[in-house]
């Protein structure tokens, strides 16, 4: 397993999907791009429709923004290629976003951990390569809101739980790897 960090266009997808494309190359297997992303606004579907202009044609794409451990079981059963998650901080969004506007940060904290481990789990089935692109959102400075901190802290620990289990970890900056 691979986890790419790196902060808002700062070139992690780009330099997953290089990795992606000469596993599969190497390999002669094919590529699975998961993403995770939901087009709630004009801006956020431009740059969904720009990650997929990105994407060779050959590529097998599943779009799920919630269910993505039934979808990750499905593919790590059928497929020994590479698969590139897009992106664990978007799908941890979408988990939040699905509890009570009142929820406590104990309940955030045990749902995600929970469905991240469910993760780890499907990843030690799957026989191939896995790429995890996830935004670095910890090293800022700290929300001002709730539900903002209550997500940094959730990324910092679920980028720990992915490091943990990780053969490589690159933080991207401007395009770099460091």
């Amino acid at each position: 397993m691979i986890l790419i960090l790196g902060g808002t266009k700062s070139g992690k997808t780009a330099y997953a999907e290089k990795i992606a494309k000469e596993y599969s190359l190497k390999n002669s297997c094919s590529v699975v791009y998961m993403a995770t992303a939901q087009a709630w606004d004009e801006e956020m579907k431009v740059r969904i429709r720009k990650h997929k202009e990105s994407r060779p044609d050959t590529w097998i794409t599943f779009e799920e923004p919630l269910n993505i451990c039934s979808v990750f079981n499905e593919i790590s059963l059928q497929n020994k290629g590479i698969i590139l998650f897009d992106c664990l901080t978007m799908w941890m969004s979408n988990l939040l976003m699905t509890l009570d506007d009142n929820f406590k940060k104990e309940e955030a904290e045990t749902f995600v951990i929970k469905k991240m481990q469910e993760f780890l789990e499907g990843a030690n089935l799957f026989q191939g390569e896995i790429v995890i692109i996830s935004n670095l959102t910890e090293t800022g400075l700290i929300s001002p809101s709730f539900l903002g901190r209550t997500f940094q802290d959730l990324s910092g620990i679920c980028h720990q739980m992915i490091a943990s289990k990780s053969d490589s970890v690159y933080q991207l900056t401007a395009g770099m790897t460091s």
